[in-house]
């Protein structure tokens, strides 16, 4: 696997993303600001790459978007919840938005919550009218509860792509028949493509990114994380990654090359993926 060890430009590049600054539009009767809660999602359907592009992610908001919290995991795992908020995710499925605001308001200013299972999400969620799909409510009622830092990463992939890696995984999830991958690739990809939509006219930060980029220019798909946690106003006040720092910068980039040479490796040395997660799938 080659890749670019060397940054030619540490200025961030004006790449397009499809993000908006913004204050979180209000429904509802206004509540009090639930701590200053951070919510972030990572959308892809099944395939789309959340076993290697995850890791990476995470590798990057270790370094940028926390002081003293751990994001989670490295690797990518699929169980339906929200990483570091179990008591906010068990509001919103049961639409409860006292509960969810009371939640939100144990947790700590500054905190990170993650949403990060795929659509649909392996064995046990299959179901597109499933309300763990329903990102337009859950992002409404955020936005009620007064959480106004929120964003969403999404993970970009030809679908037919997609529907060859899931098929050559997890046939079973598809009734062994690749036009049934694809088919469930579109109900899916269109279900996400609607609430993103709606999401985008609540003016709520959304990146398209993926694994062609990572694989063309890693230090590239580093900048544009740290491009969008920026503008996103996902990190910390007090962030030293506020300002561009050319050396700072070039270390971040060079970590995500590494991250993704040491995922590809152990793709090929036949690592297993679900042990690992290691895989390009």
């Amino acid at each position: 696997m080659m890749w670019h060890g060397t940054l030619c430009c540490f200025t961030l590049l004006m790449v397009p993303v499809e993000a908006v600054i913004h204050g979180a539009t209000r429904h509802g009767t206004t509540k009090k600001q639930a701590g200053n809660i951070r919510f972030l999602s990572f959308i892809g359907t099944e395939g789309s790459g959340h076993h290697l592009l995850t890791p990476i992610l995470r590798k990057v908001m270790n370094l940028t978007l926390v002081d003293t919290q751990d994001v989670g995991p490295a690797r990518h795992i699929s169980q339906a919840s929200f990483l570091g908020g179990d008591d906010v995710f068990n509001a919103f499925m049961a639409d409860d938005a006292d509960a969810l605001h009371t939640a939100l308001k144990q947790h700590q200013p500054g905190e990170l919550i993650q949403q990060a299972y795929s659509f649909p999400t392996k064995f046990h969620h299959r179901n597109a009218d499933s309300r763990l799909f329903d990102l337009s409510s859950l992002y409404r009622m955020l936005a009620s509860a007064g959480v106004d830092q929120m964003a969403v990463v999404r993970y970009e992939r030809p679908a037919g792509d997609c529907a060859r890696s899931v098929f050559k995984r997890w046939p079973s999830l598809c009734s062994d028949s690749l036009q049934a991958c694809e088919e469930q690739q579109t109900v899916y990809g269109n279900l996400i493509e609607k609430h993103l939509d709606r999401l985008s006219k609540m003016q709520v930060p959304i990146l398209r990114i993926g694994m062609d980029l990572l694989h063309r220019n890693c230090h590239k798909f580093g900048l544009q994380l740290l491009k969008f946690f920026r503008e996103a106003n996902m990190l910390l006040p007090d962030s030293p990654w506020r300002t561009e720092d050319e050396e700072r910068t070039q270390n971040l980039t060079n970590t995500v090359c590494t991250v993704l040479q040491h995922r590809e490796e152990m793709y090929l040395n036949h690592t297993s993926p679900s042990a690992e997660d290691g895989s390009s799938s």
